[in-house]
């Protein structure tokens, strides 16, 4: 028998799920695809298995840390300007620069905005913009028109999977809050 909401179920007065996050643990949404519905349970999984709770958490309520990958989503979904600077600049010290500079001014989200150790990593700008070009190929559901933050790849292991978050310059928030059942650690 499912039990009635706690008492204190006031954070939204007009959710009337409650008896899906008593059933499920999380909350699910009608419009959400398949596909995201897939990853918020990768992300819950995930998240248990790296603090060794996957199939053994035993609190009345799950509790879990989901990854944000700030540096990745960055990269991947919020650097339109990867692409300018690779058509602008044959040359690879004057394209790395260019978006080094660019990618200080614009990442979001991050507390230090230093990618410069990407160039290391790869031998020029352009072997670095078509991994990123691959891996964005890779991005689910990418015909919908989503802000950069709420944007997925193909979830090829751990570090591709991660929470959909509101960013607003450097201020980042869970784009869904926390209820009885399920439990987000700060």
């Amino acid at each position: 028998m499912i039990p009635l909401p706690p008492p204190n179920w006031n954070d939204h007065a007009d959710n009337h799920m409650w008896v899906d996050e008593q059933i499920w643990g999380h909350r699910l949404w009608d419009s959400q695809s398949p596909w995201l519905i897939f990853l918020e349970f990768l992300t819950v999984a995930e998240a248990c298995h790296r603090a060794d709770r996957l199939f053994n958490d035993q609190s009345d309520r799950l509790k879990y840390h989901p990854n944000q990958h700030l540096y990745l989503r960055n990269i991947l979904f919020n650097n339109e300007r990867i692409f300018q600077v690779a058509e602008q600049y044959a040359e690879d010290e004057t394209a790395w620069r260019n978006w080094l500079d660019w990618m200080e001014d614009n990442a979001q989200g991050v507390p230090d905005r230093n990618f410069s150790y990407l160039k290391d990593r790869f031998d020029s700008f352009h072997q670095f913009k078509k991994l990123v070009d691959l891996v964005r190929s890779s991005t689910i559901e990418s015909e919908s028109n989503k802000r950069w933050s709420s944007r997925f790849i193909f979830p090829f292991g751990s570090h591709s999977i991660y929470e959909d978050l509101n960013i607003r310059g450097n201020s980042v928030s869970r784009e869904v809050t926390t209820h009885a059942s399920v439990g987000v650690e700060a």
